[in-house]
C-alpha cells in the first residue's frame, strides 16, 4: 500500500524527541539532520517550508469559499475573506487552547442572550448533518 504523504511518515518513526516536558519537536528536518546525517538538507527543507508557507496555508481555501459564496449569495468576496482571515489572525496571536476557549465563552455568552437564534442554529445544524449523512 501506497503512503500519500512519505516524508510525514517516515517523521513519525525517525524523526521525533520527546523532551523532559512531555513536548514533541520533530518532522521532516529532523529526520533528515538526525537520521539520514544531512543537515545541509535538513536546513534547505526549513527554509523552503517557511517560503511556501507565505503562499499556502488556509488562503487558498479562504479564496474558495469567498468566491463561492459571491457566486451563491452575492455577498463580495473581500468581506467573506475578510470574516475568515480574522480566526486565522487569532490563531497565529493566540495559542489553540486559547482560542478555542475564546469561542467556547463567546457561544455560551450568544446562548444565554439569544436562546431562540441559538436554537435555530442548532436545528439547522442537525439538519445540515442529517443530509450528509
Amino acid at each position: 500500500m501506497r503512503s500519500p504523504c512519505p516524508p510525514g511518515e517516515i517523521s513519525f518513526s525517525y524523526g521525533q524527541d520527546i523532551h523532559e516536558d512531555g513536548s514533541v519537536s520533530g518532522g521532516p528536518m529532523y529526520y533528515m539532520e538526525k537520521r539520514l546525517k544531512m543537515k545541509w538538507l535538513a536546513i534547505i527543507f526549513a527554509i523552503a517550508a517557511v517560503i511556501c508557507s507565505f503562499g499556502t496555508g488556509n488562503m487558498p481555501q479562504i479564496n474558495n469559499i469567498a468566491t463561492s459564496v459571491e457566486a451563491t449569495f452575492n455577498i463580495p468576496a473581500w468581506i467573506t475573506g475578510l470574516i475568515l482571515a480574522v480566526p486565522n489572525l487569532f490563531g497565529i496571536i493566540l495559542p489553540h487552547k486559547e482560542m478555542k476557549q475564546l469561542i467556547k465563552d463567546y457561544w455560551a455568552k450568544f446562548k444565554r442572550e439569544h436562546p431562540e437564534d441559538a436554537a435555530k442554529i442548532r436545528v439547522k445544524e442537525l439538519r445540515d448533518l442529517e443530509k450528509t449523512g
